[in-house]
């Protein structure tokens, strides 16, 4: 990775100092930003460092296995798909409400996605009509602590900040 640094216009940027960190590592990101966030603190005149780096939660990691889906028949689009209806739902239809056209979003139950053990059991139909259970053709799975990823003109960056 690289870093540049940004002082921004005093008067308009609530965080004026900044430290633009770039890498497609993210594991370097998150490494580094707080040794340099830490590098700010000992700047006299520096307030209300802040690191970049927002953790948003666990994340869902799913992992087709090829030989299974494709003895069932399944592509990686049809799960893909059919995951995506559950989590997200599915716009069927539009309204017009007023002046604006809002869509009609039709959703899975939220009980039968809402936990991984229930997401391993979501139904899948395969091109004969039968039903297989996503677990027996996707590894389903947790990953704790992600952060928010930024990105600047399609790198990958982290901004490191302080306060004047």
């Amino acid at each position: 990775g690289f870093l540049t640094d940004v002082v921004g216009d005093l008067q308009l940027a609530p965080y004026p100092v900044e430290v633009r960190l770039f890498s497609p590592d993210l594991a370097w990101l998150k490494k580094t930003a707080p040794r340099v966030e830490a590098q700010l603190r000992n700047i006299p005149g520096l307030v209300d460092t802040f690191d970049g780096l927002t953790v948003i939660g666990p994340e869902i990691d799913l992992r087709m296995r090829r030989a299974e889906a494709a003895r069932f028949g399944l592509t990686t689009q049809d799960i893909a798909s059919t995951v995506d209806n559950a989590l997200l739902g599915k716009v069927s239809s539009y309204v017009l409400e007023g002046d604006r056209v809002v869509g009609i979003r039709v959703l899975e139950d939220p009980s039968s996605v809402a936990r991984l053990a229930a997401l391993r059991n979501l139904p899948l139909r395969t091109p004969t009509g039968a039903l297989v259970r996503l677990e027996q053709v996707a590894s389903v799975g947790e990953r704790p602590n992600q952060v928010e990823l930024n990105r600047d003109n399609l790198r990958q960056d982290d901004i490191v900040s302080a306060r004047l």
